[in-house]
Order: C-alpha cells, then structure tokens, then sequence
C-alpha cells in the first residue's frame, strides 16, 4: 500500500487521469465490485442517462480523487471558492459554522485544502483496511476526524471552539431518518438539521467541481432552515440532488444510498 501510494504520489495527474480512465474500464469488463449497484441506483435515479459513460467517468473521478489526495502535500492540488464567501469568512475569523458536503470530484483533496485554511472537524468513516486506515489518517494532515457514531457531543465540541463541522450527507445512516433522494426514501442523519436548531449557526453546503486534473473548485451556497429537523433534512437532501442531476458523472453512485436498515 505505501510503495502503491509513494508513486502515484509521484505520477503527473495529466499522466494519472488517463489511467483512471482505463482503471475504469477494466472495472467495467473485468472486475464489476459494485456495479450492479451503482447501475440500478442510476436507472432508478436518471433512467435516461447511458449507464455505462456515466458510470466509468464517476468510477475515473473517483479514483483521480485518492491520487489528488496524494499530491495535495506536494502543493500540486489547489482549491478555488466560489459562490457565498460567509463559510471561508466565519472560519477564518474563528467562527463556528456547519457544512455539508456530497462525494464528488476531489471532494477528499477539497476537504483537506480547506481544512489548511479553516480548522475544521469532519465525521469520517475509516476504511476497514488497515495499511488504507493508516494512510488516510497520515494524508489528512489538518483535518480533525470524528468516528461517525455516537460523536454528536465532540462536534458540539468543535463548533464551541470555533471550528467548522463538516459532514457527509449522501452517506446512508441506518439509524437516519427516511427523506426523498432522486424520489425515493433515502435514510439520512438527521444531525446537522439538529445541530443548526441547537446552535443557530448557519449551514453551508458545498459541490465541488473539477475543472482539470488537481485544479478543484468549491460551490459554496447557504442553504436556510426553518427549524422543522425532517422538513430541513429534506432540503439539504434536495440541495444534494439537484447538484447530482447536474453532474451525476462525478458522483458516488456506487455507495448503496438507498438500502433499507
């Protein structure tokens, strides 16, 4: 695992997306983990979207997302902000706020160049893989990882001292709540909406977009609550899905979203 990630840390990324693109065939002929998934999620999503083009590009974003990763401390990955500046502002000023974000392109690089910037927490799923375990620890550099269960009172913590809260809303939660995604239930943690009728703080949901190999952009848009937790889950939810229709092949389509508990 390190020899693997020591040289694609060292590979071009112009050189590194092509062979994303033909790591993505070959999962598409050869070695399908998941695929099934990932096309009955898209027919159930965007029936008319070809499954194949669609799938193979989000599989090659995916994949260049983890070599970016790699190259973020060789500084040859940068982040540019677009859209609402309050998120980059409160943070830089020490004040709290909270941020949801979905799986799309470079959305791991995206998080840690910011969390350079603005000292941020996130809720993080480790991978199971212990030699991927360590690694993604030592590439997340200034990013504070919370487990994903049972931590609620640690970002409490965090935002108390002024850090940015950052979760991962795509990410089915089998002790969530049911809201519509792409028309369908979709169980989703109802923590931020929770957090934001708690605290007051605003919310912040951010797409991030590829415009070339390593040159990342971030979409920063306030998304406005009302207080409801199941009625503002379901709009961070319908923030999240409008974004997808936008560029579904950059999204983790193969993340079994909309499995039942």
């Amino acid at each position: 695992m390190r020899l693997l990630a020591w040289l694609l840390g060292r590979t071009p990324l112009w050189l590194a997306a092509g062979l994303c693109r033909a790591l993505a065939w070959v999962w598409w002929l050869f070695v399908p983990v998941r695929k099934k998934v990932a096309q009955d999620n898209l027919r159930h999503a965007l029936p008319e979207r070809p499954s194949g083009p669609t799938l193979r590009a989000a599989f090659a974003s995916l994949a260049l997302g983890f070599i970016e990763l790699l190259h973020v401390q060789q500084g040859r990955v940068t982040l540019a902000f677009h859209g609402d500046p309050g998120l980059l502002e409160r943070g830089l000023s020490g004040q709290a706020s909270l941020f949801i974000g979905c799986h799309s392109a470079g959305f791991e690089a995206a998080t840690h160049l910011f969390a350079k910037q603005v000292p941020t927490s996130a809720f993080v799923r480790p991978p199971r893989q212990e030699g991927a375990r360590l690694l993604m620890e030592r590439l997340r550099g200034d990013l504070e990882t919370l487990p994903p269960h049972g931590s609620m009172r640690l970002g409490y913590q965090a935002l108390s001292q002024g850090r940015t809260l950052m979760f991962a809303l795509d990410q089915r939660r089998a002790e969530g709540i049911p809201v519509r995604f792409f028309g369908r239930p979709a169980w989703t943690s109802p923590a931020v909406a929770v957090a934001a009728k708690r605290t007051g703080l605003p919310v912040f949901g951010g797409w991030i977009r590829r415009s070339a190999p390593g040159v990342l952009h971030a979409h920063v848009e306030r998304i406005e609550l009302e207080g409801d937790i199941e009625r503002d889950t379901q709009r961070m939810s319908d923030w999240m899905e409008a974004h997808v229709r936008r560029e579904p092949d950059t999204w983790l389509w193969l993340h079994d979203r909309w499995r039942r508990p």
